[in-house]
């Protein structure tokens, strides 16, 4: 989601293999459908598994932020098999990103 200014990074309240509770001021309506990049704080953000790029749907507003369901892309590339960089990861690279956020949170 783009407001004309430069990008800004937001804290995630909790996250799970369905969704995500975003942590912010901004308000979306219920069913935006947002590309949101995810990012593991604990690493300098350069490796291929330190970031990804997720197609995110509204479905709840709370007091101090926004409920995201996770919508997994199945939109591939016909000559490489790999997922469309514009259509976020598919379920199995969210899957094992979240793995990865929840063991080193746990």
């Amino acid at each position: 989601y783009w407001t004309g200014g430069a990008p800004q990074a937001f804290h995630i309240g909790d996250i799970s293999a369905s969704g995500l509770y975003l942590l912010s001021d901004e308000r979306w309506y219920p069913g935006t459908m947002i590309l949101m990049t995810l990012q593991r704080t604990n690493t300098d953000g350069e490796g291929p598994d330190d970031y990804i790029a997720v197609q995110t749907k509204v479905v709840r507003w709370g007091t101090d932020g926004i409920g995201l369901s996770f919508v997994p892309s199945n939109a591939v590339d016909l000559n490489t098999g790999e997922n469309l960089p514009e259509t976020g990861v598919g379920k199995k690279a969210l899957y094992r990103f979240i793995q990865r956020v929840q063991t080193i949170t746990d």
